[in-house]
């Protein structure tokens, strides 16, 4: 399917303006959603509109299907149910407020007691 020129203009002017405030990744990613949405000759589009190749393109849309998280943080539910939250009521499953607690108070350590060394007993 042949991908409209006003639809590789468009990308183009939406790259444009959101690639200077992402990074590698970020970019990567966004690429390769743009071509799965546009679906048969995506890849070739939006390749043509961010002026890469279609591997780089084809590298975003392949880390997306993969679903992996880079940074290998996972949250337990445990450890989630504990956070102070009040999820929204659209979308409430990732739509969420965190409310900050009080740090608990700790006591300072205490110095060890030294007697005042001579000359400055009063």
């Amino acid at each position: 399917m042949r991908i409209p020129d006003e639809t590789r203009d468009q990308l183009s002017a939406k790259f444009a303006v959101l690639f200077p405030h992402l990074d590698e990744r970020q970019r990567r990613l966004l690429r390769g959603a743009e071509a799965r949405l546009l679906g048969h000759g995506g890849i070739r589009a939006v390749a043509r509109a961010a002026q890469v190749s279609e591997t780089t393109v084809r590298d975003g849309v392949f880390e997306l299907e993969s679903g992996d998280d880079p940074t290998g943080v996972r949250i337990k539910d445990a450890e989630m149910a504990a956070l102070p939250l009040t999820r929204h009521a659209f979308q409430g499953a990732w739509n969420y407020a965190l409310h900050p607690q009080p740090s608990p108070v700790i006591p300072a350590a205490r110095a060890p007691q030294t007697p005042d060394p001579p000359g400055l007993a009063l």
